[in-house]
C-alpha cells in the first residue's frame, strides 16, 4: 500500500524530508519518496502481520518551515487469504509402497510473505496418519507427507492448511490417487524331502509382497499335487499375520510328485504360485541296495553277503584268472531281499576296479527290483576286481553296497 503526507504553511511550499511511522517505529518505505515534493511525499511499504497499526507522517521541518506531525491514521491490516494446492511423487501406486504428498500454500495477490502452520493431508473424509504423524508443519511455504496405502482403488487425496494469525486457513483442490494391487511371489517348503506311502509331512507356503509394494498378503492358499487339490488333515490354509500358510497331508501310493502352493489373491494383493517342490514317497521296507542275477564268466553265482543294506553291505564270489563278474542291481529290504522302491524310474551310480576301472549309472524302472541293465568287472590275472553302487535317497540319505570277486 502507498502512504501519503502532505506538509502544508501559511505562506509559500515546505520542503524537505518526511518519515512514516508505525506506532514508535520509522516504516522501511520500499517504494516512493520520502524527501517534499510539491509539499507531498509518499511512501510504498507491506504488512508481515495482521492487525490495527496507528500510523503517522512526521515532518523534519526545515527553515524556515517548522517540524510537525500529523495526527493518527488506523490502519486494519486483514490476514492474508491462501490457495493451497497438493501433489503426489508416483499414482499409480500399489498397496504397500511408499508415496509423498507435498502440499504448496501461497498467499495470493494483493497479499503476499510466507504462510507458517501446519497442513492436515486427507484421503476422502479420513486424516492420513504421515510418517512424522497426522499434522505436518509448513517450511518455507511446503509441507510433504510420507505414506503407503493399505488398500487398493482411487483415493481423494487433500490438503488442509490450519491457517495462522497472519494466513487465513484453505484446502486444496482433490488429487486422485490411484493405488492397485501389489504383486506377491509365493515360496513353497515341504517337512521331507522323502516319505513313505500313509507317513504325514507338513508343507509350508510363504507369501510375500513384491517390492516397492509392501504389508502383509491375506487370503487363502490352494495345495496341489500335479493338477490334483491336496486334501490337508490339518494345518490353516487361510494366510495368518505373517502371511503363511500349511497343510499336513499323507499319500497312499508310491511315485514322484510336484507339489506347489497357489495363493488366490485378495483386493490388494495378486495371486501367484510357488515353483515346482519334488516329493518323493518311497517303499518303506527299503532299506539298502543289493545285486540280482550274479555271474562269473556266464555261471550264476549265490553271494556271500555280510553287513546291513544301505551301509557298509558288502557280497563276494569267487572266480579263476582274468574272471568276468556281472549283476544287475535293485533295491532291498532289511534282510537282503528285494523290493520295489518307487512307481517313478531311480538311477544308481556304479564304479568298478579290476582290470578296467570304470563308472556310470543304470536305472530301475518303475515298481520293479532291479536295474533294466547289467554292471560288469574283469579280474587282471589274479588281481580281484569288485562292483561298488551309491544311491541318493530324497531324504538326503546315501546308500551303498559292495560286490567283490576274489
Amino acid at each position: 500500500m502507498t502512504l501519503t503526507a502532505t506538509v502544508t504553511a501559511g505562506n509559500g511550499t515546505p520542503t524537505g524530508t518526511v518519515v512514516f511511522r508505525d506506532g514508535g517505529s520509522a516504516i522501511s518505505c520500499s517504494g516512493g519518496t520520502q524527501t517534499l515534493g510539491s509539499g507531498t511525499a509518499t511512501c510504498s511499504t507491506t504488512w508481515s502481520s495482521a492487525g490495527t497499526r496507528s500510523l503517522t507522517a512526521a515532518y523534519a521541518g526545515s527553515a524556515p518551515y517548522a517540524a510537525s506531525s500529523s495526527s493518527v491514521v488506523g490502519q486494519v491490516v486483514n490476514a492474508a487469504s491462501t490457495t493451497t494446492r497438493v501433489a503426489s511423487s508416483t499414482s499409480p501406486s500399489v498397496v504397500g509402497q511408499s508415496v509423498t504428498y507435498t502440499a504448496t500454500v501461497s498467499a495470493p495477490a494483493p497479499g503476499g510473505g510466507v504462510p507458517s502452520g501446519t497442513v492436515t493431508f486427507r484421503d476422502g473424509g479420513s486424516t492420513i496418519t504421515c510418517a512424522g504423524g497426522a499434522t505436518q508443519t509448513l517450511s518455507s511455504g511446503t509441507a510433504t507427507c510420507v505414506v503407503a496405502s493399505g488398500s487398493a482403488g482411487t483415493h481423494s487425496i487433500t490438503a488442509v492448511y490450519a491457517g495462522s494469525t497472519n494466513h487465513i486457513a484453505s484446502t486444496s483442490s482433490a488429487t486422485s490417487q490411484v493405488v492397485n494391487p501389489a504383486s506377491t511371489t509365493t515360496s513353497l517348503t515341504s517337512s521331507a524331502g522323502s516319505v513313505t506311502p500313509g507317513q504325514s509331512l507338513i508343507l509350508t507356503a510363504t507369501v510375500v509382497a513384491v517390492a516397492p509394494g509392501g504389508g502383509v498378503p491375506t487370503g487363502s492358499v490352494t495345495f496341489k499335487d500335479g493338477a490334483t487339490t491336496l486334501s490337508c488333515a490339518s494345518g490353516t490354509q487361510t494366510l495368518d499375520a505373517s502371511g503363511v500358510a500349511t497343510c499336513t497331508t499323507s499319500f497312499a501310493t508310491t511315485g514322484s510328485r510336484t507339489i506347489t502352493a497357489t495363493y488366490a489373491g485378495s483386493s490388494n494383493y495378486g495371486t501367484s504360485t510357488s515353483a515346482g517342490v519334488s516329493e518323493s514317497v518311497v517303499n518303506a521296507s527299503a532299506s539298502g541296495l543289493g545285486f540280482s542275477g550274479v555271474t562269473v564268466d556266464g555261471s550264476a553265482q549265490t553271494p556271500t553277503c555280510t553287513g546291513t543294506p544301505g551301509s557298509g553291505y558288502s557280497c563276494s564270489v569267487t572266480g579263476g584268472n582274468n574272471a568276468v563278474l556281472s549283476a544287475t542291481v535293485g533295491f532291498v529290504d532289511r534282510a537282503g531281499n528285494p523290493v520295489a522302491y518307487n512307481s517313478a524310474t531311480e538311477t544308481i551310480s556304479w564304479t568298478t576296479t579290476g582290470k578296467t576301472a570304470g563308472s556310470g549309472t543304470v536305472t530301475v524302472a518303475p515298481n520293479t527290483t532291479t536295474s533294466t541293465s547289467s554292471v560288469s568287472a574283469t579280474k587282471k590275472g589274479s588281481n580281484p576286481a569288485s562292483i561298488t553302487v551309491t544311491f541318493k535317497t530324497a531324504a538326503g540319505a546315501t546308500w551303498s553296497a559292495t560286490l567283490n570277486l576274489s
